[in-house]
């Protein structure tokens, strides 16, 4: 080490050149960093969703479900299989360990889904997903304008297919629009009085409008395929088909429509007069009746969800998709509001962060100023914060890493101490050359004096950090990016306080007089009496541990802290059959009431979307979306007008839900915030899951739970699968009856599903473009499925009454399963306590109930997620500890002043704990990290100072003489590094921004502890080091500096 320190002072100019070479690398870097707003997380996690359409909940579970469940267990690496069976659709997700490789997975749970699909349905095909947050939508753009929704939806749709050919856009989904169709208005009083049904309809058009393969037809010297065209050419010919009494369901209907020219009903002598469909119903082109509606104001808009490219940056994705909406001028004439904006967040966090790492760094410089009080010094160590940083990031280059709220909180975190190591080379210089040493000669023996020191304490930050790099889970994928980050840059620190602040030191340190000496004579004095006071300072520093221990468990503990949005939804959702004209009557409600306190709330705009889209294969991708649920958005102004945002929460809260509960006392309500949708990857804060086979049982124990929990003040938005029932209409057909009025049951479903809704008929070429051609009945008033008349195969009519047995019953929407085990699952979120605190309350409550033999009641959520992070990054601090006591004992040659320097690390306890509990906050995983990077920082101090102590004492003098005057001469180097690393963080604590929340735990936990172990560290490590001192084997020379 000292040849590397006398190499640097004998050659300035080749180091000078090193560290232009460094800078202009650093500089070329920086532009080539991708930025993203996390590091890229891939969440060992599957869904496998299979779509089973007219099946319910019950036979969903049984028929697919099930056997799907069963064929996976043998997976190997699952940890949870959880599922949802619902009406027509089943989800199945699969969790993993951390680390497990998701592509190998993939092959091995289709290899197990394939082997499955044997005992599903016919046509039944499930499809398995990787779960990403590369699903979620990185924007939501709302069109709207002074035109009518046809209008609208052209302009929207032409814009979609723009929008989709950009080379960062996967797809984009279409919300509110109401496409051109061709629409079949069919009366149905006049339709069945001719002995037709509305179901015959669908198939006489289907079999009408075909194009078919005829073959090859040979010709000398040649082949021609011949294809049979009855493909519809207008509207006239749509009118034109015949409806025969005897036009049946299923194939029978379809060949009939096939062969309606040659009248095929009555060669089977199934009915004897035909009927135009033009006679019964009107043909008209208009835009789409059904599907989902969106609203931007209050007005009606569409909305474009748009999805990025897999692999794709979202800023850059984000930017892209605004740049070209900025240069496509015809859509200047409408209103195009992003109503949400992925990059925006993000970017406004990155922003925040830079914005705070430049005043930290700037900060640090003129605190060196204050204390060293010559430009030429505080010049030279305040180079080390930017060539630090620039060669940081060429590590971090190469490393390919991504700039990222975590690699730039990491740092952030690192920019006061990448000083520390030059502060201690230059004050040593100082001395050196205080005792008349050469310039030249100082700084090698000053460097040399102190490389041992500065390298170990480096190191021993830098191992604290090693064991998050490996360990798994989602602490090693959050933070590995962060730990990286400030291991290159102390690393890059090391190297330049080596290398060119003694090759620079030598042409500008003189003796001069420097800041701070008059605070070493008072330093001495309360020094000198602490150690004469041994037994009451160990004591207070012992009851200070505790009492800060006691504290800290008293906090809560939480999995991540929470975030202040620039937006919100409120969610809900009404009794299920609800239908969506009740749905959009409440989203009206909630409008007005947005609306109406724009001004107080400081709202920029609101939107909504409610109703469900049959034909939408990503329905619901804005949120929970049905006939019955939907939600209003609002954007909030970014100027600082807008109120507090848990003000906003409570006031919204207090009036319009109290409003709303009292109007329809069924309705379930939610605040939701955006930002909190990451961590609820993990479910929702709390989740009680009932364990049992009887769904009656299962219901009555959710109802106990519920009752006795939803007292507890601090739940929100609670919610219990098994008491979520919708009324179901069962039709039971009456087989003697049923073959008497010559009726199968598929042609009741048929013709049930027919008056219900729209049908799909196919498409038709018309006026250059293919339109859908739907069939809506019209003329049903008076119609219930009682009085439903369904036709037979000969044209005769039957009461459904007549021939089956109605029955009304409520059934689950959803059934759930865990590890293939029927589950009740009651959830809900928690505001006002920790995730701790809530878990003990509702466990505390939950144990109070009798259960019956065979059932069981747990409670989960993301607590489950925030113990392994949390016991992984316990088990990384204790090996950090570890590896930092093993460097320390190779630096010193001693098993007990390594111990000594450590007792720093529960000292800084003492501050991490009054500082969170001052701020109100929990123990958060971002705090955990706070933490271990704390126990890196706080022995530096330490090292430097015992040290000195020692090389005073290999001099010859004596020990308590020996600390007074180390610890007096280290005084002003230790204020100083701690103030610059205590001082750059401030700006994450006071300065306010976008994403703050995530980093201010951490400055908040480095603060406070570096604070209480700065002050310990100065009066009673000292103590503890002249207490161990005597259990060291180490025999000193010691001889009185005055003898």
């Amino acid at each position: 080490m000292r040849g590397l320190i006398k190499l640097s002072v004998g050659r300035p100019v080749t180091i000078f050149m090193i560290m232009v070479m460094l800078i202009i690398l650093g500089f070329v870097s920086l532009p080539k960093f991708e930025m993203s707003f996390l590091p890229n997380i891939e969440f060992p996690m599957m869904m496998i969703m299979t779509p089973y359409y007219g099946a319910s909940a019950e036979e969903v579970e049984e028929l697919v479900t099930t056997p799907l469940e069963r064929a996976l267990t043998t997976v190997n690496g699952i940890t949870d299989i959880e599922s949802k069976s619902t009406e027509n659709f089943s989800m199945i997700t699969l969790k993993f360990k951390w680390g497990t490789d998701i592509d190998t997975a993939f092959l091995d749970v289709s290899e197990k889904v394939d082997l499955a699909k044997m005992y599903l349905p016919r046509n039944v095909k499930p499809s398995i997903f990787k779960f990403s947050p590369e699903l979620m939508p990185i924007m939501i753009l709302m069109i709207s304008g002074n035109m009518d929704v046809g209008e609208l939806t052209e302009i929207a749709e032409d814009l979609r297919m723009k929008i989709e050919r950009l080379p960062s856009v996967s797809y984009v989904l279409t919300v509110g629009a109401r496409p051109k169709e061709i629409q079949v208005m069919v009366d149905y009083k006049k339709l069945i009085s001719r002995g037709i049904g509305i179901s015959m309809i669908q198939n006489a058009i289907l079999g009408s409008n075909l194009r078919l393969p005829g073959g090859m037809i040979e010709e000398p010297g040649r082949y021609h395929p011949v294809f049979i065209d009855e493909k519809l050419k207008d509207l006239e010919d749509l009118g034109m088909i015949t409806l025969e009494k005897g036009t049946g369901f299923g194939m029978m209907g379809m060949m009939s429509g096939m062969m309606s020219s040659f009248n095929i009903g009555s060669l089977f002598g199934m009915g004897k007069s035909a009927v135009r469909l033009k006679d019964v119903a009107e043909i008209k082109v208009g835009n789409k009746l059904t599907g989902s509606f969106a609203y931007l104001n209050r007005k009606p808009s569409i909305a474009l969800v748009i999805q990025k490219r897999s692999g794709k940056n979202v800023i850059s994705a984000c930017k892209e998709v605004k740049d070209f909406l900025k240069n496509e001028v015809r859509f200047k004439n409408i209103d195009l509001t992003v109503a949400m904006d992925q990059s925006e967040y993000m970017e406004n966090s990155i922003n925040t962060l830079l914005r705070n790492l430049i005043v930290g760094g700037i900060v640090a410089i003129i605190v060196l100023g204050l204390f060293l009080r010559t430009f030429r010094v505080v010049f030279v160590v305040g180079l080390t914060i930017p060539l630090s940083l620039l060669v940081g990031t060429i590590l971090m280059y190469f490393s390919r890493m991504s700039m990222n709220i975590m690699s730039l909180g990491g740092l952030a975190l690192a920019i006061g101490m990448l000083v520390d190591s030059a502060i201690v080379v230059t004050e040593s210089i100082y001395r050196h050359i205080e005792d008349g040493e050469e310039p030249s000669v100082a700084s090698i023996n000053g460097a040399g004096e102190v490389g041992g020191a500065i390298t170990a304490s480096t190191l021993t930050t830098i191992a604290v950090f090693f064991p998050v790099i490996f360990t798994r889970g989602l602490a090693a994928k959050l933070f590995t990016d962060l730990a990286l980050a400030v291991t290159y840059t102390l690393l890059a620190s090391l190297f330049i306080s080596l290398t060119f602040v003694p090759s620079a030191s030598q042409f500008v340190i003189r003796k001069e007089k420097v800041g701070m000496r008059w605070l070493r004579e008072p330093y001495k004095k309360g020094l000198t009496w602490v150690l004469r006071h041994k037994i009451s300072t160990v004591t207070i520093v012992i009851v200070m541990f505790l009492l800060s221990i006691f504290l800290l468990f008293k906090l809560g503990f939480s999995l991540f802290p929470t975030s202040t949005p620039s937006n919100f939804r409120i969610m809900f959702s009404l009794k299920p059959g609800t239908t969506t004209d009740r749905t959009g009557k409440v989203v009206r409600e909630i409008e007005d009431y947005l609306m109406k306190n724009k001004d107080t709330f400081g709202i920029e705009f609101t939107y909504s979307n409610y109703g469900k889209d049959e034909d939408s294969p990503l329905q619901g991708i804005m949120g929970d979306v049905g006939y019955e649920s939907g939600y209003v958005g609002c954007g909030l102004r970014t100027d600082g007008s807008a109120m507090n945002f848990d003000k906003l929460k409570k006031k919204v809260e207090d009036e319009l839900f109290a409003r709303l509960k009292e109007k329809y006392p069924d309705i379930k309500l939610e605040f939701f915030n955006p930002t909190t949708q990451e961590s609820e990857v993990f479910g929702k804060p709390i989740e009680i899951e009932i364990r049992g086979n009887d769904d009656t049982v299962l219901e009555e124990i959710s109802g106990k739970v519920m009752k006795r929990i939803s007292k507890l003040e601090f739940i929100r938005n609670l919610s219990a699968s098994a008491m979520k029932k919708m009324e179901k209409i069962v039709v039971k057909p009456i087989p003697e009856k049923m073959k008497v009025a010559k009726l199968s049951p598929y042609q009741l479903s048929a013709e049930l599903s027919a008056i219900n809704g729209r049908q799909y008929a196919g498409d038709m070429y018309y006026e250059g473009e293919i339109l859908n051609i739907s069939v809506y009945p019209t003329n049903t008033s008076g119609i219930t499925i009682e009085n439903l008349k369904i036709p037979n195969l000969f044209g005769g009519k039957f009461e459904l009454s007549k021939v089956a047995t109605v029955i009304r019953e409520f059934k689950p929407i959803e059934i759930n399963h865990r590890d293939t085990h029927k589950v009740a699952l009651i959830t809900m979120d928690v505001e006002g306590v920790s995730l701790s605190e809530a878990q003990k309350k509702i466990e505390r409550e939950v144990s109070k109930l009798d259960l019956p033999k065979g059932y069981s009641i747990e409670v989960k959520g993301q607590t489950l997620e925030m113990v392994r992070t949390m016991k992984d990054l316990g088990f990384a601090l204790l090996l950090g500890i570890v590896l930092m006591y093993m460097i320390m004992a190779a630096e010193f040659e001693s098993l007990i002043q390594p111990f000594v320097i450590m007792l720093t690390v529960p000292m800084g306890l003492i501050g991490v704990s009054l500082a969170l509990w001052l701020a109100g906050m929990d123990v958060t995983v971002v705090a955990m990290v706070g933490i271990i990077t704390l126990a890196g920082i706080v022995v530096n101090n330490g090292i430097v100072m015992v040290d000195y102590i020692n090389q005073l004492r290999r001099r010859g003098m004596k020990k308590e003489d020996a600390i007074i005057e180390g610890a007096a001469t280290r005084l002003r180097p230790v204020l100083m590094t701690s103030l610059t690393t205590i001082i750059a963080l401030l700006p994450d604590l006071i300065l306010k921004g976008e994403g703050r929340e995530m980093h201010v735990p951490m400055a908040l936990v480095v603060i406070g502890g570096l604070t209480a172990a700065t002050f310990l560290t100065l009066f009673f490590e000292p103590v503890f080091y002249s207490i161990l001192d005597r259990f060291s084997r180490r025999k000193w020379d010691e001889r009185s500096v005055i003898e």
